[in-house]
């Protein structure tokens, strides 16, 4: 929702996260806590990281000219891959594919 929206995310580094904000789904490193990574739409931090959250989010509000490419990125990517003209389109093609 948030890349939807244009806004960059900082994110926990769970579940699909990492595949979401990375280009490529860049691999995942062991991050010391209270660091973070800083990825293509948005920042990841380790699970559980109060410190690192904090610092990837004071970072992008440090540097509002990445944060607002990040968003940018996010966006498009969103549009692209995740809108509803393409989850129609995917559906239809299964479901023809199936008959």
């Amino acid at each position: 929702e948030a890349m939807a929206a244009g806004v960059p995310v900082v994110a926990t580094d769970v579940g699909g996260m990492r595949e979401l904000i990375s280009a490529g789904g860049s691999k995942k490193s062991e991050l010391r806590e209270g660091t973070f990574e800083v990825c293509e739409r948005g920042v990841l931090v380790n699970r559980d990281d109060a410190a690192g959250f904090a610092r990837g989010l004071k970072h992008l509000i440090d540097n509002p000219d990445l944060a607002k490419k990040m968003g940018e990125r996010g966006k498009e990517y969103a549009r692209r891959c995740h809108s509803k003209d393409r989850l129609v389109a995917d559906m239809d093609h299964l479901y023809r594919s199936l008959l």
